[in-house]
């Protein structure tokens, strides 16, 4: 598995605590409260905070997406629950945007294949040849998707619960 950056929401043995003393049915709460707080940061971390459609002179501190892998990357862990989800993506170059920093781009082969775009401009279909990327190292500068999406969601954590808790307990 390849270095990745993940935040893992906590807090739920406190929740659970002070729901079981208001209602004492209210075990599930604070699970299920956790999950709809870790989906909706990954919800808002892949629709909100990355910017669709390439590079952005006006938003230079903004991670952009041309293809959407990292947007897709982005992932839910339920596994700890009832006590803690994780919210991230597993994407290395995903980690890097979020701290910003130096990634090594290995050598890497690129089959043969065609294209209709040269220098920008459309053109008629050729084909290219195989070739090799050579290895080499990029800066990238911080540019978070993950903490301003936790920071949302977190503002918005009472409203949420309290939604939660109106609807179960009714």
């Amino acid at each position: 598995m390849a270095l990745g950056v993940r935040t893992k929401l906590t807090g739920g043995e406190a929740l659970a605590r002070a729901l079981e003393r208001a209602h004492p049915s209210s075990q599930r709460i604070a699970g299920d409260v956790l999950r709809k707080l870790a989906l909706h940061t990954a919800k808002i971390a892949a629709e909100d905070k990355i910017k669709r459609g390439g590079k952005s002179p006006a938003l230079p501190n903004k991670l952009t997406s041309r293809t959407g892998t990292g947007r897709r990357s982005i992932g839910v862990n339920l596994a700890p629950l009832p006590n803690a989800a994780e919210v991230g993506s597993d994407l290395e170059y995903m980690a890097v945007h979020e701290a910003g920093g130096r990634i090594n781009i290995p050598r890497k082969f690129v089959k043969a294949h065609f294209r209709t775009v040269a220098f920008g401009r459309k053109v008629g279909r050729f084909r290219v040849g195989g070739f090799y990327v050579n290895p080499h190292k990029a800066n990238y500068p911080r540019r978070p998707w993950l903490e301003p999406a936790v920071d949302d969601v977190l503002r918005e954590a009472p409203r949420i619960a309290a939604r939660i808790w109106e609807g179960e307990i009714k």
